[in-house]
């Protein structure tokens, strides 16, 4: 499995600049079944939240090394003033 973060085509504005397409990014899951040669999207796993900000960027998988316990998803997203994690 991959996960990857992307933008789409709608618009928003980053700081009070111009509107611009792809700046609302969103995670994402893919899987290969030829060691990475090809991928087929499975759709969004996480989308921005209003309350963070404007897009969710940068997944990072965090898996324990006992795989029965719970994973985290780690990711980065920016309000237009603040970038948390």
């Amino acid at each position: 499995h991959m996960y990857y973060f992307g933008g789409g085509g709608e618009k928003i504005s980053l700081m009070g600049e111009q509107e611009r397409p792809g700046l609302r990014m969103r995670i994402g899951r893919a899987v290969s079944k030829d060691n990475g040669r090809t991928w087929k999207r499975l759709g969004m796993v996480l989308d921005y939240d209003e309350k963070e900000g404007m897009f969710v960027t940068m997944p990072r998988l965090m898996i324990p090394e006992d795989i029965s316990r719970p994973w985290r998803l780690i990711y980065h997203a920016f309000n237009g003033q603040n970038h948390s994690a």
